[in-house]
């Protein structure tokens, strides 16, 4: 009980920090790109809603994101494609039991760590190239092969999916490797049919159409 309780506190302040950093961003005009912890936020609004248990996060990067998320989930994957981050967060995660970190393309990756679960889940897709130290694959995003191994998933009607950055969604400059938005809506409808699309704080939400 006392270790529940502690964590409830936990939880609930991280909660009040992350409403508070909402708001001032909010106040200086929501520019982007949104800070981090209006993204973190974001993952916990829809974790809640759907009372999710396990998380997937494509992009490790730094390990901020999973860090974050940690004592929210029971169960945590992330994948990070640069072997440099990927032998970082290994360390920095492995005395934790919950989060298990692979190394390499996660549109590749996904369909066999899906194997592994039982349950719905929540997807966070973040693995597209960022340049500066960020790895590159043959493409700058594995959006299209993500969504296809999540299509397949015996859970995926149950299964929410945030992906990040819908700006880069332009076909054309930085996004050239990407869908133009209203095209990947059109693929998401043919792949994921149960679920809705919709934008909020420049990120790309599939969520249930009804939620069960």
């Amino acid at each position: 009980m006392k270790k529940y309780i502690r964590q409830l506190f936990k939880d609930t302040n991280l909660l009040n920090y992350l409403n508070n950093e909402l708001k001032k961003w909010k106040q200086q005009g929501s520019s982007l790109p949104v800070p981090h912890p209006i993204k973190k936020l974001l993952l916990l609004e829809y974790k809640r809603k759907y009372n999710l248990k396990c998380l997937i996060e494509s992009g490790t990067y730094e390990g901020e994101m999973i860090d974050a998320m940690n004592t929210l989930f029971n169960e945590l994957h992330t994948i990070e494609l640069s072997s440099e981050y990927f032998t970082k967060a290994q360390i920095k995660f492995k005395n934790n039991t919950k989060i298990t970190v692979y190394n390499g393309d996660s549109g590749n990756l996904l369909p066999e760590i899906l194997k592994k679960i039982q349950s719905p889940i929540l997807f966070w897709l973040d693995g597209h190239y960022s340049g500066d130290q960020t790895a590159k694959a043959d493409v700058d995003t594995p959006i299209i092969k993500e969504i296809d191994a999540i299509s397949s998933y015996k859970h995926r009607d149950k299964s929410v999916i945030i992906i990040d950055d819908a700006r880069l969604f332009t076909k054309s400059g930085v996004g050239k490797d990407y869908p133009a938005i209203l095209e990947f809506y059109r693929f998401t409808e043919k792949m994921l049919p149960c679920h809705r699309f919709s934008l909020k704080w420049d990120s790309i939400i599939l969520e249930p159409s009804d939620k069960y």
